[in-house]
């Protein structure tokens, strides 16, 4: 049995590629002349992760705050996609698709798809239901339960946020609407 799991992933390990290879090219093919690749990527996880946290989007596209956020700045401004304050921190920013970002989205897996048929047409029907078959099984294999997304989600939210020192959030807990309702000093000298 471990030896069938081997060639299994061997198989999987030389098969794939050249398949994501030729999904990438026909997707970047028809993600329209103004979008970027990293913009496309981030229209197609936030298709796959609604109100996702765009420090989130930083770390799956392993790029810095600064130019994930230069990168969802031009998303807004093309309409494509809206930021909104985070349900208990207003300094988390969730990203979500616009309908015209779906729309942009769409049509272009609607052209790979159409690609990858005229690609895989010449198979017989036996194998094309293999196909079918294998990548349905891959699918529930290695699809992430929608629980351990949420985790994930809250430990990259977690990881992002700033850590205060004790005296600073001393001056938080007793702020009004996050502002210092008395100088770091003076409620430290009251500690001392």
């Amino acid at each position: 049995m471990p030896q069938r799991s081997a060639q299994c992933a061997r198989s999987i390990l030389k098969g794939i590629p050249p398949v994501m290879w030729f999904i990438r090219r026909h997707m970047r093919e028809y993600r329209g002349q103004s979008l970027s690749v990293p913009q496309f990527r981030i229209l197609a996880l936030l298709d796959q992760q609604p109100r996702t946290q765009q420090v989130c989007v930083c770390e799956q596209l392993g790029c810095t705050a600064p130019t994930g956020s230069r990168l969802v700045t031009g998303l807004t401004d093309k309409g494509l996609v809206r930021r909104r304050p985070g349900r208990s921190d207003r300094r988390e920013v969730a990203l979500t698709l616009t309908p015209r970002g779906r729309r942009v989205l769409a049509l272009s897996r609607r052209n790979t798809r159409r690609h990858l048929a005229a690609r895989v047409q010449q198979l017989p029907d036996a194998e094309l239901i293999l196909i079918a078959r294998a990548m349905r099984l891959l699918r529930g294999t290695f699809t992430v339960p929608a629980k351990a997304r949420r985790q994930a989600a809250a430990t990259c939210r977690d990881r992002a946020q700033p850590r205060m020192s004790p005296g600073r959030e001393a001056v938080r807990r007793h702020s009004r609407h996050g502002r210092p309702a008395r100088r770091r000093s003076a409620l430290l000298a009251q500690k001392g």
